[in-house]
């Protein structure tokens, strides 16, 4: 394997990232100054590295930084809003943790590889919508009519909030979520991307895919 993405990749990261050079300077800030505070652990790693040593992150990589005022007011107005969307899923997810826990995993820089906005309350909802697809695969009821329906609002739910991925990505996890969680289980229990006519923001996942931290 690689440590870098390969060629086949660049189509699909260049359509969802973007180099951290130009999106700091886009944001007014001091590349150096960015990188700094990565090493300081005030922000995330870069989810991709290019062979070319170019640092690609999410086009929203500084809303929470500018959301909680600066690089040093992020850990602590993330660890706040992780903890309140994790009290608020704390009935049907009581597993998520706390934003102390979850920081490290932060600054790693992958959740970006797998969520389309990387936001403490999208952290959680990945969170409990694989909990709930892994529970109710592990007891299947596949000829009742409300177990599929549940089951299916908890994939399309999933699907929206995930990224395609990047070959690359498959190359070092391994099979990532939405192959185990979204594409598997559909294919395993017949599910339709559409069968639940409610859509992916279906009362019945208990999780719509949030917009905001």
């Amino acid at each position: 394997m690689t440590d870098h993405p390969g060629p086949d990749d660049l189509p699909y990261l260049r359509s969802h990232f973007v180099a951290l050079d130009d999106l700091a300077r886009a944001h007014g800030h001091d590349p150096g100054e960015v990188r700094q505070a990565i090493v300081d652990e005030l922000l995330p790693g870069a989810p991709y590295v290019l062979a070319d040593g170019t640092e690609l992150v999410a086009p929203d990589y500084f809303d929470l930084a500018e959301i909680a005022g600066s690089f040093a007011a992020l850990p602590e107005w993330f660890a706040r809003a992780y903890d309140h969307a994790a009290a608020r899923a704390a009935s049907r997810y009581p597993d998520a943790g706390t934003g102390a826990e979850q920081w490290p995993e932060y600054l790693t820089g992958m959740y970006a590889v797998c969520l389309r906005s990387v936001t403490p309350a999208s952290i959680v909802a990945k969170g409990e919508l694989m909990d709930r697809i892994e529970r109710l695969t592990t007891d299947p009821h596949a000829e009742e009519e409300g177990w599929r329906r549940e089951l299916s609002a908890a994939v399309n739910a999933l699907d929206a909030l995930e990224r395609p991925f990047a070959a690359f990505d498959r190359e070092r996890f391994g099979p990532v979520s939405r192959d185990r969680c979204v594409t598997a289980v559909r294919e395993r229990f017949a599910l339709g991307q559409l069968e639940d006519s409610a859509g992916p923001h279906s009362q019945g996942t208990g999780v719509r895919p949030p917009l905001t931290g």
